[in-house]
């Protein structure tokens, strides 16, 4: 398992990484996904299996609980030094 090894940080985009886990999930035909700001964010210093697993537990959970139908955002943006 991912968690059960130190994290291994390197400079990790990101954007491939949201592009991965939408990727990796089945959505529904009734369920937009809207994504905004990773492609502009710079390289950040992460464990980049650690951050996708987030990643893709947090976007199973919302495309579950939002059902046949609705919109799941996933929005990033870059203030000062930090990315939220």
């Amino acid at each position: 398992m991912i968690r059960d090894r130190p994290p291994v940080k390197e400079r990790t985009q990101l954007a491939a990484i949201v592009d991965d886990v939408i990727g990796a999930v089945r959505v529904p035909e009734g369920v937009k996904v809207s994504v905004r700001g990773f492609a502009e964010l710079p390289a950040i210093s992460a464990d980049p299996l650690q951050l996708r697993q987030v990643l893709l537990n947090l976007f199973e959970n919302a495309v579950q609980a939002t059902g046949e139908t609705g919109e799941v955002g996933l929005s990033a943006r870059q203030q000062g030094t930090e990315a939220t």
